[in-house]
C-alpha cells in the first residue's frame, strides 16, 4: 500500500503538514514524536477523482555528531488512509521502542 501511495503522481494542490508533538533531549540524543497529515486528489483509470487523506504518527531517534544532528532511526506508530471518506488502511498500534 505504501509503495502504491508513493507512486502516485504529486498533485500540485496537495496539502501536507508535519507537526512535531514532542522532543525529549537526553545528552547527545533526542527522541522526537510527530504526525504527518496530507490530502490530495487521485484520478483513477476511468478519469474519476478520488479524495485521499493520510494521517501517520511516528517517532524518530536523533544523535548529535559534532555540529550536526543525524537521524539514527525512525518508526511509524500508526497510519490511517481514507479514500472518499472511506477508511482503506487503519493501522493503530502502540509505539514500539526503536532499537
Amino acid at each position: 500500500m505504501i509503495a502504491e501511495l508513493l507512486a502516485t503522481p504529486v498533485d500540485p494542490k496537495r496539502e501536507r503538514n508535519t507537526t512535531i508533538d514532542s522532543v525529549i533531549l537526553k545528552g547527545a540524543s533526542a527522541e522526537v514524536t510527530q504526525h504527518y497529515e496530507a490530502s490530495w486528489v487521485k484520478i483513477d483509470a476511468r478519469g474519476s477523482p478520488h479524495h485521499v487523506h493520510l494521517i501517520a504518527h511516528s517517532h524518530d531517534r536523533w544523535k548529535r555528531h559534532e555540529r550536526f544532528w543525524l537521524l539514527e532511526a525512525t518508526a511509524t506508530d500508526a497510519m490511517r488512509v481514507e479514500v472518499d471518506g472511506r477508511i482503506v488502511v487503519d493501522r493503530p498500534q502502540a509505539p514500539e521502542p526503536i532499537t
